[in-house]
């Protein structure tokens, strides 16, 4: 779900995983794909990284903001 945009103009977009199984980020739909690729994105929590390939853990929730 892409929200924004924040007070400094830049997007945030927050994935879900509301399965208790992994969800590879390559099956997450095209919405969120294409929202993926507009822009370079990166964590809201610095202890978190964020990583674009891979899955999202189950029951999770990553913040991102767009870089640019």
């Amino acid at each position: 779900m892409e929200r924004g945009p924040l007070q400094d103009g830049r997007r945030l977009l927050a994935l879900y995983n509301v399965s208790d199984l992994p969800l590879p980020l390559e099956n997450v739909g095209e919405a969120v794909t294409q929202s993926l690729s507009k822009h370079a994105w990166q964590a809201l929590d610095s202890n978190n990284p964020w990583v674009a390939e891979g899955a999202l853990p189950p029951y999770a929730v990553r913040w991102l903001v767009a870089l640019s």
